[in-house]
């Protein structure tokens, strides 16, 4: 007999250099939370997880965490290439950091799978920033279409909510009825390309 098949998704992480990606990342993946363990992503890696969706669909989704600093810029396309969607995360700490990640949203939207649009914005560390005005993030992510959400590691504030958010956008059955509603209103197929993978991804690898 066969061995089943499972849709597969490739979900990056971006952002600049200590905005907290890979705490938010393992925060996610393992409900752990632990910085005096964690060292500055040197390129990139990933983390394979199997989700069931709202719909009863299984689905791998490999996390990918990219290296913040400027040194690794150069390596866009790579980081980004059958990406279906963007975690892009910015410091409530530094506000600053809200528009170098603009910079790295641009850069997932010409390199990614699907073209433009499919974005989820995590303003991290929100437990040390909450007298942040954030007037100026909604209105930017409410221009765009895509979701923002506020978001710490270490008190685990809307990491649940990311997850489903990110599990639903993924859901192979609504990406279905998606693309079924956009050819019925005669526009353009932009939905997400699905990876067929094997049903139990292999330890600590991604496709």
């Amino acid at each position: 007999m066969a061995e089943s098949k499972i849709p597969s998704f490739k979900v990056t992480f971006v952002g600049p250099a200590n905005v907290g990606k890979t705490s938010l990342l393992v925060r996610l993946d393992k409900d752990q939370f632990n910085p005096a363990t964690i060292a500055p992503t040197a390129s990139m890696q990933c983390f394979p997880h199997n989700y069931t969706t709202s719909t009863g669909k299984e689905i791998q989704v490999n996390f990918w965490d990219t290296a913040g600093q400027e040194r690794f810029k150069g390596l866009g396309s790579l980081y980004y290439q059958n990406s279906q969607l963007c975690i892009a995360v910015f410091d409530l700490t530094q506000p600053e950091s809200f528009k170098d990640v603009i910079d790295y949203i641009d850069k997932f939207n010409e390199y990614s799978a699907n073209g433009q649009g499919n974005i989820i914005l995590a303003a991290n560390k929100h437990d040390l920033a909450e007298d942040v005005d954030i007037t100026s993030f909604i209105e930017y992510a409410d221009g765009k279409g895509y979701s923002l959400f506020l978001t710490s590691a270490k008190t685990k504030e809307g990491i649940e909510d990311l997850r489903l958010n990110i599990i639903d956008r993924l859901d192979p059955f609504k990406q279905e009825a998606y693309k079924e509603e956009q050819v019925a209103m005669g526009q353009k197929d932009d939905g997400i390309d699905i990876t067929i993978s094997d049903s139990k991804p292999k330890e600590k690898k991604c496709c």
